[in-house]
């Protein structure tokens, strides 16, 4: 009897230590070199990995146009499973392959812009998980170098790209893959600039850009509203300095609003601008002396309050505009004539003012100037 219950305890015994065998998925050791080693899968950038298939550097960032290769080391005489997710879980691809006993194999990837992780099964069980993200498209060629989470730039870091033929790196914050706070920027021509984003969007940019043509800017753009001011200097020696509009990529910023300008012949406009024209109130001097002063249209002074030869005494009145909320458009009677501040000369009579600014409530005001008034008014816009 005490035999019996042995034989049966000894039978349990056997079957639970096979039942937790198997439902560890427990499989044959795998081999290399005569050793037994864990299986594993290495990230890298390198293909075509000839004998002796040392082990290569492994990589967490790759740009567009390096595709991820995976190599698979210490897996041999088994069938191997590599499945690619991303960070979340969500299975992109898999693969299947036999590894001869002696051999360690490579596969490479082409992957869109994102963060992966890798996982090598073998026997159904996951043995050895990695992670890596893509970064960049194949226009800018992006390369990310520094601190990751989860296998996206986390924390202090660096970007590198190509764009328009030069090479541009930007060093900053990362927040789970998202630039964030202040950056750095400078590229090979000697641009630099400090870039403000927020979770993502870039809000401001303040610095120096030098173009292909050898012009030269130096200022600041709200990247919200697309308005900024600073200097320009062309090749040809023409030089602004006043309010502007983004521009084009790889282009200058374009003057609008209130300016001065300086042309290759000596001329010197101050006034107002619209879209990279003469437009508005302002004032031509030429080299010698003469003066040319009233209402500009697509560079073309369409209605003077003189003539080149006259004194400027003869302006029938002078309206100064200021405001607290900087850089606001003014309109007077319809027309464009700057940004505030400005000085407006207007002829005897009503005239409509207008002032206006992106995401505040607009201004509006007749005033009535007489021969020889120099009146001013401050103005203050509300938020809408």
């Amino acid at each position: 009897m005490a035999k019996s219950m042995i034989n049966r305890f000894a039978i349990i015994i056997c079957l639970l230590v096979l039942s937790f065998f198997f439902s560890a998925g427990c499989v044959s050791p795998v081999y290399y070199n005569n050793q037994v080693l864990q299986p594993q899968v290495i990230v890298t950038k390198y293909e075509n990995i000839k004998p002796p298939y040392h082990p290569p550097v492994p990589m967490t960032t790759f740009n567009a146009n390096e595709k991820p290769t995976l190599f698979l080391l210490n897996c041999g005489g088994n069938n191997i499973e590599i499945n690619i997710k991303t960070v979340d879980g969500e299975l992109i691809l898999k693969d299947t392959y036999y590894v001869n006993a002696d051999t360690n194999i490579w596969q490479s990837y082409t992957l869109k812009q994102g963060s992966y992780r890798v996982e090598l099964l073998l026997a159904g069980l996951v043995r050895d998980t990695e992670y890596f993200s893509v970064h960049g498209d194949s226009s800018s060629n992006a390369f990310y170098t520094g601190e990751l989470k989860n296998g996206s730039p986390h924390g202090k870091g660096k970007y590198e790209f190509s764009r328009l033929g030069e090479t541009i790196t930007m060093a900053g914050v990362s927040k789970e893959g998202t630039m964030d706070g202040k950056f750095i920027a400078s590229d090979t021509k000697g641009s630099n600039h400090i870039l403000i984003f927020d979770n993502g969007s870039l809000i401001s940019s303040e610095g120096k850009s030098i173009y292909k043509d050898g012009t030269v800017q130096q200022g600041f753009l709200d990247h919200r509203t697309s308005r900024g001011k600073g200097t320009i200097k062309w090749p040809n020696q023409k030089f602004y300095t006043g309010n502007w509009i983004k521009a084009p990529e790889g282009e200058p910023e374009i003057p609008d609003g209130t300016g001065e300008m300086t042309f290759p012949d000596g001329r010197k406009y101050t006034g107002a601008f619209r879209n990279g024209k003469l437009e508005g109130m302002g004032k031509m001097v030429f080299p010698d002396g003469k003066v040319q002063e009233g209402t500009w249209s697509n560079d073309v002074c369409i209605s003077q309050n003189n003539t080149p030869t006259e004194s400027k005494t003869n302006i029938n009145g002078v309206l100064n505009i200021s405001s607290t909320t900087k850089d606001c458009e003014i309109i007077v009677d319809g027309k464009f004539m700057g940004n505030t501040p400005a000085t407006i000369k207007l002829k005897q009579g009503t005239h409509n003012i207008v002032l206006k600014k992106q995401g505040f409530i607009s201004y509006k005001r007749d005033i009535e100037i007489t021969g020889g008034s120099d009146l001013s008014i401050n103005v203050s816009l509300e938020k809408e």
